[in-house]
């Protein structure tokens, strides 16, 4: 039942006349809450605020005089007393302007305010807990999953919360090291908030209620920069404006009075960056999470649209790219009437807002699309250059989750695509198309025995079983060792593959913006162990690639140590190998990872 003004105004009446034992004030003392508790702290709280409402003390219930008297106090007190020329000129609302509600309006304050700051204290415990544990290599999302469930008491909202409040922490690398753990995180989560449309820091609550001075501070651009003639915009990206992301930070930076320096974030200016990678671009991109981007597989693109039209909680959605040589032109999607009546034959790219929840096409996942970035789907623009070569046999030798596999088959299997007309006028423009496909037999290996686990209800989704064979084997060490295994000495000794993918675990440094614990926990002795992991896998391949046959080399790093600098090393070493393209898929501008990709030929 909502309580009126009038019945609050008669409740308060009722404490002020010693009449709260009778019916009427209890009935509507009863309509607040139906626990007792509830009820008796309203009760206590009138109490409280007796003195500040009448000026006079309350007349309690165990008073007789006021009780004989209930019916004629009731009538002659409750008659409406014009209001007195100073009321009328301030018409204050006596339920707004009431005491009770003032101090209930502070406590409610009071009480948001504790409870972000809980929140707050929360996140600076998983953050210690969790780097005291780092020698684990846990990554940070399985780490707060398993933290968040130990936990019955925490809700939904304050998942996210910690969620909102932990990541920004490692965002900022190395920098602000001096500062405490909790300080560390108010200025993270106000440096790394993206700007709302008057270009100020979208605010948060917790930074309200504990830094408020640092949202007074209108956040100036250089006169240079306001005006739309010079900021960048390439046509087909989201291109992030560097420039105007680094005054901001800067700006934002003074208004907490600390300083602050790009480089501070990676402090190890000696690793250099492959080419075309600005360092203070790379950093920069840290601060923002990327988009989802999902790959649409051949032919599904149609049914696949319908789906994300029916969604209600997709607002809009951008086709970045289909890998057709004859790409269509990039188009912006909102969630609205309009609808593509083409089924597209090659893959499609499509870019999401950053954490949608992809239940609404769950069942669908990895049969009509995969979750895979945008630079990741670009690694199919070296597959595009075998299409013309017999290939029948690719080895995927870190295959992971299989993403690089299932993009391969994709591309390789089918060929000829012919596209027929329907001869009958429809209402729709819909095309018909006719796909020849080549067999191509896939062998997977992985040195981790759960990875290839999840890779084969991968593929059953996928639909790719009965076209591969898989096996565990790790090629840090020599293939000799792995010999007396009657399986995988079958496979090794007595095939020869004409294309094998070498994704290589690597430093994972174009995906750190996914990943931000990475950068803060970064190690340049961990750089180096890698590159000789990455040499060791590679000494293992040549034996089992034939004249004419290809090896396509892949990290997710944006260091040159693990990328142009292998490769070179490679071809030194092994000379029969030649460089057939090399391509540095710079995700940046699109808010997407960085990954390196080189495809080498055996002559």
């Amino acid at each position: 039942m909502k309580i009126t003004p009038a019945m609050l105004l008669l409740l308060l009446y009722h404490h002020g006349q010693g009449l709260s034992h009778h019916r009427p004030y209890l009935g509507l003392l009863g309509c607040l809450g139906r626990h007792t508790s509830r009820r008796n702290r309203i009760h206590q709280k009138l109490l409280s605020s007796s003195s500040s409402l009448s000026g006079t003390p309350w007349h309690h219930a165990d008073d007789d005089s006021s009780s004989k008297s209930y019916k004629k106090t009731t009538k002659r007190k409750i008659q409406k007393r014009p209001l007195a020329a100073s009321d009328t000129s301030q018409k204050k609302d006596p339920i707004v302007d009431s005491p009770i509600l003032i101090n209930n309006n502070n406590n409610i304050r009071d009480k948001e305010r504790n409870r972000y700051i809980a929140y707050l204290k929360r996140a600076t415990n998983i953050i210690e807990m969790y780097t005291r544990q780092q020698q684990q290599q846990q990554p940070f999302s399985l780490f707060l999953k398993q933290y968040l469930a130990a936990d019955k008491r925490m809700g939904a909202q304050d998942r996210r919360f910690m969620r909102q409040y932990c990541y920004p922490y490692f965002r900022l690398g190395y920098a602000f090291h001096s500062l405490s753990t909790e300080e560390k995180i108010l200025v993270a989560i106000y440096l790394t908030k993206d700007e709302d449309e008057n270009d100020q820091v979208a605010e948060d609550p917790l930074i309200s209620f504990l830094r408020p001075p640092w949202y007074n501070t209108r956040l100036q651009i250089p006169q240079q920069r306001q005006s739309h003639n010079d900021i960048h915009v390439d046509v087909n990206t989201d291109t992030i404006h560097t420039n105007i992301i680094q005054d901001f930070v800067y700006s934002r930076v003074q208004a907490t009075g600390y300083t602050f320096s790009w480089s501070d974030i990676f402090p190890f200016p000696q690793i250099q960056l492959s080419h075309g990678i600005d360092r203070n671009q790379w950093l920069q991109s840290m601060f923002r999470q990327p988009y989802l981007f999902v790959r649409v597989r051949p032919g599904k693109y149609h049914s696949f649209h319908l789906e994300l039209q029916k969604a209600k909680n997709i607002s809009s959605w951008k086709v970045l790219s289909n890998q057709d040589p004859h790409s269509l032109e990039e188009r912006n999607h909102m969630n609205s009437s309009s609808r593509f009546d083409i089924v597209y034959e090659y893959s499609t790219c499509i870019q999401l807002p950053p954490s949608t929840n992809l239940d609404f096409v769950q069942k669908h996942l990895n049969r009509d699309y995969v979750v895979q970035d945008y630079s990741s789907q670009r690694v199919g623009e070296l597959f595009y250059e075998l299409r013309n070569i017999p290939i029948s046999t690719i080895w995927d030798c870190c295959a992971g989750s299989g993403g690089k596999s299932i993009l391969a088959m994709d591309i390789l299997t089918c060929k000829h695509p012919t596209t027929i007309t329907p001869p009958v006028p429809t209402t729709t423009t819909t095309t018909i198309t006719k796909t020849h496909y080549r067999s191509i037999h896939l062998t997977v290996s992985d040195k981790r025995s759960s990875i290839l686990n999840q890779l084969h209800k991968r593929f059953t989704a996928a639909q790719l079983h009965g076209h591969y064979t898989s096996f565990v084997l790790d090629l840090e060490q020599p293939l000799s060792t792995f010999l007396d295994d009657d399986n995988i000495r079958k496979i090794l000794s007595q095939q020869q593959f004409d294309l094998v993918i070498a994704d290589v675990p690597c430093s994972g440094s174009g995906t750190w913006a996914r990943t931000p614990e990475q950068l803060c926990c970064f190690q340049q002795d961990r750089l180096d162990e890698l590159v000789i992991k990455q040499r060791r896998i590679l000494g293992n391949l040549p034996q089992v690639i034939p004249k004419g046959g290809y090896l396509l080399y892949c990290t997710c790093s944006v260091f040159a140590k693990e990328n142009e600098d292998q490769v070179a090393w490679f071809t030194q070493t092994y000379q029969t190998f030649i460089v057939e393209k090399s391509i540095v898929l710079n995700g940046i501008h699109h808010r997407a990872d960085t990954l390196f990709a080189c495809l080498m030929r055996r002559v």
